[in-house]
């Protein structure tokens, strides 16, 4: 998704984006935890914000026959996944006193995990996991 089409596309230009919009996510996560959310309306009624917990810190995990949906809670789920070259990497949002990380802080993790994406050792804090086949569900 091109959010910026008329900057450059450098390579650092796209990782500054992919910051600010992860720092959007989170700046909504933390609204919708605090409970500071404007309320919603759609078509002059206003709309049920309950649902937007489950927005946030929420994954499906693959079960047979049906798959489960999980949602954790805030204490629970202090990080983000990034998808790049074919690599998974876990990226903590929040440090370890419980605050947000700060932009620079995020931006950098994510020229970390461009940096390390290319090279096939990765340091033992980068999880590093394979991306599943598009073969059908059950032969993975």
């Amino acid at each position: 998704m091109n959010l910026t089409p008329f900057l450059p596309r450098t390579k650092d230009m796209q990782i500054r984006v992919a910051c600010y919009s992860i720092m959007s996510y989170v700046e909504e996560r933390e609204l919708v935890y605090s409970r500071s959310l404007n309320v919603k309306r759609y078509i002059r009624e206003p709309v049920c914000l309950s649902q937007c917990f489950q927005f946030f810190n929420t994954c499906r995990i693959p079960g047979v026959p049906f798959d489960d949906l999980k949602t954790y809670s805030k204490e629970e789920s202090q990080h983000i996944v990034i998808a790049h070259n074919c690599q998974l990497f876990k990226i903590h949002i929040v440090d370890q006193s419980g605050k947000v990380i700060s932009p620079t802080q995020l931006l950098y993790q994510l020229q970390q995990v461009v940096a390390l994406s290319g090279k096939d050792e990765t340091p033992p804090y980068h999880e590093r996991v394979g991306m599943l086949t598009a073969q059908d569900r059950d032969t993975w």
